[in-house]
């Protein structure tokens, strides 16, 4: 079973291939990756034109909008009485439609505008798969008003899913887990459909961030020459002067992972976090159980 780290440029290329290419001609396909962090569009021919937070100030009472993008973001924990920075999409839903509505059809306007599209854009979004129909049918009414022919959407795995060239059409099992800014999506796919998916908040999104912090704190810095074997940590305090290493180079840098370090730093994490990992994992081993009981021809691997 291939698994694989969904990542925004992975789910836009899925969406942007979601059309058939064809001679060059003036550009009138555009992707949306509507996510709860950021919200990101591309434009075919061109590639990532606007990469913006999901984020809105508006002013309470009225809802008159203050700002969108950068510019809301900007006023998170600093707004004035009577001015609120929100973040219309929370956890994979849309907390707020009518918000939610009125800040893709600003993104959209904004790229529309400074382009010539011989005709009305096709628009495909990639969407939370927890939204319901009623939030499915105000991203569509969005986008149709700011200016779309035609409007797709499609779940974000599965957009994740194309965009890394998964054979999602055949009966073989893929799964994906899809980290993004706001929630983390593990999903299993098959016959272009999704089978079964699991959809966490910014708890366990924060959680993976986390854990990548500790491991980059103890990776081991060769600050000396390679033959000569010394290691240093960052802060350049000599840690001990070894026989025979695995290397790996980064950058032109060379760097060890000390086991010892590793193990230390991880039992403390493990303590930290044990039962939110718990909950994490739990997820995955159903997901790998329905695998594994309705897909026994798939190849089971594991990489990123």
């Amino acid at each position: 079973m291939p698994l694989h780290l969904g990542m925004s440029t992975q789910l836009l290329s899925g969406l942007g291939s979601w059309f058939s290419s064809g001679r060059l001609v003036p550009v009138n396909d555009i992707a949306v990756d509507l996510g709860t962090a950021n919200t990101l569009v591309y434009v075919k021919g061109e590639g990532i034109v606007l990469n913006e937070p999901s984020v809105v100030a508006v002013e309470k009472g009225s809802r008159r909008i203050m700002g969108i993008g950068l510019e809301a973001k900007r006023m998170l924990g600093r707004t004035p009485e009577g001015i609120e920075a929100i973040r219309p999409l929370k956890d994979g839903v849309i907390a707020d439609v009518d918000v939610t509505e009125m800040m893709l059809r600003h993104f959209l306007v904004q790229v529309t505008h400074k382009r010539i599209f011989r005709i009305k854009p096709r628009v495909v979004i990639g969407v939370p798969s927890g939204i319901t129909e009623l939030e499915r049918r105000a991203v569509r009414s969005s986008a149709m008003s700011a200016g779309a022919k035609v409007v797709y959407m499609v779940d974000e795995p599965m957009g994740a899913a194309i965009g890394v060239g998964l054979p999602v059409e055949t009966p073989t099992g893929n799964m994906v887990i899809d980290i993004g800014g706001g929630t983390t999506e593990i999903a299993v796919i098959a016959l272009s459909g999704i089978v079964s998916n699991t959809l966490f908040g910014l708890e366990a999104t924060n959680l993976i961030r986390r854990s990548s912090h500790f491991s980059a704190r103890t990776t081991i810095c060769l600050s000396v020459s390679r033959q000569q074997k010394l290691l240093r940590s960052r802060s350049g305090q000599r840690l001990m002067l070894v026989k025979s290493v695995r290397w790996r180079s980064r950058a032109g840098t060379w760097y060890l992972v000390s086991l010892r370090l590793l193990l230390s730093t991880h039992k403390k994490f493990e303590s930290a976090y044990k039962s939110q990992f718990r909950r994490l994992s739990k997820p995955c081993v159903e997901h790998l159980k329905l695998l594994h009981q309705n897909y026994p021809q798939t190849l089971w691997t594991a990489g990123s």
